[in-house]
């Protein structure tokens, strides 16, 4: 029998992917050919001997390479944002994986991505894979983030006099404010009130004083709630109160306070972290010294106009820019100042 010898050359590997793919294909058609002639020849006994087929090298047509740095960071209660670094020029895109399943293809252009409609106070691991024509990457580093919980804090059964004031004080109003986001949700929970303070003033009276970051929100968004004892006070403030006199109080009592936000989220309230415990005790009834009265008005003149003004949740008053006292803050209650 005579022997076929057939030798082949690897030939230079063809710059784009396109032409690439050609040139395989092309090279696939003329081995099949040159099988053919190679059976033809066997078949009629002749000997034949071929030389200089060129097909690409395979071994440089590579995958692309897995990207790096991959980070997750929860953007609130259901989305989680991505980003990472692409470390290949041949990709033709990214596939994203959660907890091990793949949701989601982007362009290679692409580098970031946010993943949205998750279950809060949930544990996710990302994981991203470069892909082209010839396969998947390696799988990037795992990235984790845990979405918010819903409820950062529950709703104390204490509270729900307080709740109910609030959902019908927003309830009440022609101007209620739209739901709150994520973004500000995140916020809210990052300004709890802080800095509580309380000082007896009578036998009958504590004057509370705290800060609060977020007080240029609308009114009826972020209501302010006191503790006394731990039962909260059946009055709601809007975020704009940083004082309160708690009045009708036993003489030579202690009383303990905190003071938290809140925010209807929906039909949902949400917590702020709650204030230091601030403390005082009322004077002793028969100590309690005679409040100093305000500077009485000058009468006004014929035509004279009279400027009153008065803050909602402080006890300061002007009466043509003289600063009077009273023993309780003014505050709104079923859509009326009081």
């Amino acid at each position: 029998m005579q022997v076929i010898t057939i030798e082949v050359e690897p030939g230079p590997l063809a710059l784009g992917q396109e032409e690439q793919q050609s040139e395989v294909k092309t090279v696939k058609k003329r081995l099949f050919w040159m099988l053919l002639l190679v059976f033809a020849t066997v078949s009629a006994g002749l000997s034949w001997h071929a030389r200089a087929l060129s097909i690409p090298d395979t071994s440089q047509l590579k995958i692309p390479a897995a990207p790096s740095h991959l980070t997750a960071e929860a953007l609130g209660s259901t989305s989680i944002h991505l980003g990472w670094q692409n470390n290949s020029a041949d990709a033709t895109g990214f596939k994203i994986e959660r907890n091990g399943a793949q949701i989601q293809k982007v362009l290679a252009e692409t580098t970031t991505y946010t993943d949205t409609g998750l279950t809060p106070g949930t544990t996710y691991t990302y994981r991203v894979r470069a892909y082209n024509y010839y396969g998947d990457s390696a799988a990037s580093n795992p990235a984790t983030a845990t979405t918010r919980s819903a409820l950062t804090t529950a709703f104390p059964e204490s509270f729900q006099q307080a709740l109910e004031a609030m959902r019908h004080t927003q309830g009440s109003s022609q101007d209620s404010p739209e739901l709150p986001t994520d973004s500000f949700l995140d916020e809210f929970m990052a300004n709890p009130p802080s800095g509580l303070t309380a000082t007896a003033l009578t036998s009958s009276a504590i004057k509370l004083s705290w800060d609060y970051a977020l007080q240029g929100y609308h009114p009826l968004l972020i209501f302010i709630v006191i503790e006394r004892n731990g039962e909260a006070l059946e009055n709601v403030f809007p975020a704009s109160s940083t004082e309160f006199i708690d009045a009708n109080l036993e003489a030579g009592q202690t009383y303990y306070y905190r003071v938290v936000a809140a925010v209807l989220a929906g039909p949902t309230p949400v917590f702020s972290g709650f204030t230091n415990y601030a403390a005082a005790t009322t004077l002793p009834a028969e100590s309690t010294p005679q409040a100093p009265l305000a500077p009485a008005p000058v009468p006004a003149e014929p035509g004279q106009k009279i400027v009153i003004r008065f803050y909602i949740g402080k006890t300061e008053y002007y009466v043509n820019e003289t600063l009077h006292g009273m023993d309780v803050a003014p505050l709104i209650r079923e859509g009326r100042t009081l």
